[in-house]
């Protein structure tokens, strides 16, 4: 199979499977608001295994970095440095890469001042906090309006409200993108089917439980605007899309071979950065302050490296 065709079918899957995880709360709400009563706290195997999923995720994506985008950038950097006839000894791709690392870090803290240190939307944490499903257990019941209660009572208890909310919403819905997009272009610069294959999995099984803990947030945010929370998947959704489109454009362009060189080494090296802080800030270290055994997590971390680098050591 041509693989922009194989590209453009992983995407269609990826844009379908993320906007169907991020609907997901709102049928999740519906279900909790009609249930009676129930036991908090006892263990649940639903939790146990998004947090094992997260942490092969990590591992998938810790190999993804170190073993393909890595040689990927420096690959570029030399085809760059050879057109040119330069003779560079400085570490480029390594100063990219932390640039793309810190620019995400910046983007994530701006975004947690603007909710008010409220927990982020881009959490998976909000998912596999303990035991039980911490997003759906524990957070969707208070904020659940009741046909019992006043209006009053509903003003109240909605934690967000008005346009305030909207705007704070909006506001950190936009600067999610910027990784999502990050993500999407170094799935479309992938050159062969094993590593757009890997990067697919890695991408989706982290996308899900986060476009289900997005879907959470907002609808938690917004009971009364559906709209508002659909629309915000939606826009969510096609983000990596997009920057993948822009990856397989500029792979298939007919730009001169220096320019597109540069422009991979520099993109490919902050995509670079992204995944990094997104393995060891957004999966790893978040999964083990849970409360399932670490040595299970650590497990399925490596399970997920090894499968990757094993499949690429017998590919090459």
């Amino acid at each position: 199979m041509n693989i922009t065709v194989l590209k453009i079918i992983l995407l269609v899957v990826m844009l379908v499977l993320t906007l169907l995880f991020g609907v997901l709360p709102i049928k999740v709400i519906e279900y909790l608001a009609c249930r009676g009563p129930r036991q908090r706290g006892t263990p649940n195997k639903s939790s146990l295994l998004l947090s094992l999923l997260s942490c092969f995720a990590g591992g998938v994506f810790l190999a993804i970095c170190f073993l393909d985008l890595m040689p990927d950038a420096r690959e570029a950097l030399a085809n760059l440095v050879a057109c040119k006839n330069w003779t560079i000894e400085y570490p480029i791709v390594e100063l990219l890469t932390c640039i793309g690392f810190f620019l995400v870090y910046l983007v994530e803290e701006l975004s947690t001042r603007v909710f008010h240190s409220t927990p982020t939307i881009h959490d998976q944490s909000l998912v596999t906090k303990d035991n039980t499903i911490w997003s759906v257990d524990q957070l969707c019941d208070r904020e659940v309006p009741s046909e019992t209660k006043t209006a009053t009572s509903e003003k109240h208890d909605t934690p967000t409200g008005g346009k305030s909310a909207i705007v704070r919403t909006l506001t950190f819905m936009l600067a999610l993108t910027f990784h999502s997009t990050l993500e999407g272009f170094a799935f479309g610069v992938q050159d062969t089917e094993l590593s757009v294959t890997a990067l697919f999995f890695g991408l989706m099984v982290h996308k899900s439980v986060v476009a289900f803990s997005v879907g959470m947030r907002l609808i938690r945010s917004h009971p009364k605007a559906r709209w508002l929370v659909v629309a915000n998947i939606v826009f969510f959704a096609l983000m990596s899309p997009l920057g993948a489109v822009v990856g397989i454009l500029i792979e298939n362009s007919p730009i001169d071979t220096a320019t597109k060189e540069m422009v991979s080494t520099i993109l490919i090296s902050l995509s670079l950065g992204t995944f990094i802080y997104i393995t060891f800030f957004e999966i790893l270290s978040v999964e083990r302050d849970n409360d399932h055994p670490n040595l299970a997590k650590l497990i399925a971390t490596v399970l997920g490296f090894a499968i990757i680098a094993g499949i690429m050591t017998v590919s090459s």
